[in-house]
């Protein structure tokens, strides 16, 4: 397809296949705009070599350069290729002098250090990306193939696919970063087929499961009964709890502020008064409103605590059980974690108020994370469905009211 590409026709251009569509410029053959799926567009120049070879070279992006710009770029290009010069080849060339002095150690520590402050969790980046480097951390960037990293992914997910996932994501995007600095043509990482992982884990306490646990932790300290009032009542994560600050706490708003959350952002969280009245019983003898052995730096974790209340809760709904002549439930308080107490608060809330709700109070930056973890559409609620359906289905029929039962002809 031929027009003439102005900065307002390439507004217009649409994308109509998967590999992108070409407009060539009808003022100078050879000058092309290339639209993407994505919405990108870029400007290209095509020729031919005195060997009868085509060749095309991109010239910018719409938005790093303007049409003008690209025409003008395309228009040298092309009038080297007249005089016999392969623009194409001559940038290859460099390109793989540049690579060849590349290796993938040195590239890796370029890429990591231009992530840090970019995101908030980078251990896992850092330890995957690593673990390349120390396969590959001598070879020159361009002399690693896709079949090798294939065989890296299938060594680590021959025991765990989901972490072979994380992995090939970390590495695919220091990659991904050559290429778009021109040390790399291609990705090597790009378009691997995935290991299948597991479902989310779904496990919830029940109504009586939680009660029980409430209970039990009245004999544990004070500050251990706050740590467990921030997961239970507001949904927490263990860390966020175990790090919350009094000077973060505004206590007459109702709301802890996070500066540090998963999201990266700072964050608000609304906080219930059932558990302002557990807190407002603490002494301030630390900065951190759980304290630790030291004041100075947060509890590390309640691992201990845990463990006991699990099982005084346990002891007591088997002691009940019993003196009812009833059996213990085996799977009472079975395979439950601390983050199950957030699971359990999200999908308490979901039930209650909607999914979107509970997406903003879990601070999930998709309402379709909350849909795939939280989601409150487990059996029972299925079930409800299902009865009112079916009471609609085979409800008897109501006779229309008046004219002695017969139907109205109007």
């Amino acid at each position: 397809m031929t027009r003439k590409l102005t900065a307002a026709s390439v507004k217009t251009l649409k994308c109509r296949h998967p590999g992108g569509t070409m407009y060539g410029d009808s003022t100078l053959p050879g000058f092309a705009a290339v639209v993407y799926p994505s919405g990108r567009i870029h400007f290209r120049a095509r020729y031919s070599t005195v060997d009868g070879r085509r060749r095309k070279v991109d010239v910018g992006r719409l938005g790093t350069v303007t049409v003008d710009e690209a025409r003008e770029a395309a228009r040298r290009i092309l009038s080297q290729a007249n005089l016999g010069e392969d623009v194409a080849a001559m940038r290859e060339t460099a390109r793989q002098k540049a690579a060849g002095a590349l290796t993938f150690s040195t590239w890796s520590k370029t890429y990591l250090s231009r992530r840090v402050g970019r995101r908030v969790r980078l251990a896992d980046t850092v330890r995957y990306v690593g673990l390349a480097a120390e396969r590959w951390g001598g070879r020159h960037l361009d002399t690693i193939t896709r079949g090798d990293v294939e065989a890296l992914y299938q060594e680590i997910g021959a025991e765990h696919p989901t972490a072979a996932n994380r992995a090939l994501a970390a590495i695919g995007a220091a990659f991904q970063m050559a290429v778009d600095e021109g040390h790399l043509p291609t990705n090597p990482a790009r378009k691997l087929t995935k290991f299948q992982e597991n479902p989310p884990r779904a496990r919830v306490l029940t109504s009586v499961e939680m009660s029980r646990l409430v209970t039990a932790l009245q004999d544990e300290d004070e500050h251990t009964r706050a740590a467990f009032a921030l997961l239970i009542g507001s949904g927490l994560r263990l860390s966020e709890a175990l790090r919350a600050r009094w000077t973060d706490l505004d206590a007459e708003a109702g709301t802890l502020r996070l500066p540090r959350p998963k999201s990266g952002r700072v964050e608000m969280v609304p906080i219930p008064q059932t558990t302002l009245a557990v807190l407002s019983r603490l002494a301030h003898d630390s900065e951190f409103i759980v304290a630790g052995m030291n004041p100075k730096k947060p509890r590390f974790d309640l691992k201990r605590a845990w463990t006991r209340v699990l099982t005084k809760a346990k002891e007591a709904e088997a002691l009940e059980r019993e003196e009812h002549g009833e059996k213990a439930d085996a799977g009472f308080l079975e395979d439950v974690r601390v983050h199950d107490l957030r699971r359990s608060f999200g999908l308490a809330v979901a039930r209650q108020s909607g999914l979107h709700v509970a997406s903003r109070l879990l601070r999930h930056r998709d309402v379709r994370i909350t849909a795939a973890v939280y989601s409150p559409f487990d059996l029972d609620t299925l079930r409800d469905a299902v009865e009112k359906r079916d009471a609609l289905a085979f409800a008897p029929e109501k006779k229309p009211a008046g004219h002695g039962g017969k139907r109205s002809t109007r």
